[in-house]
């Protein structure tokens, strides 16, 4: 999952697409969602 998730959190796909503020939104949730389940794995695994 962590590895899944790390690498699904940079917007490859829009690469070619010049900065906006919709690509930072996306940039930004992408982030909070990976921060999230990174989290978790750690306090999984800090058991």
């Amino acid at each position: 999952m962590a590895l899944f998730t790390a690498l699904s959190t940079m917007p490859f796909e829009h690469l070619s697409a010049p900065p906006s503020p919709e690509l930072d939104r996306l940039a930004a949730t992408r982030a909070a969602i990976t921060t999230y389940c990174l989290d978790r794995v750690e306090a999984i695994g800090a058991r």
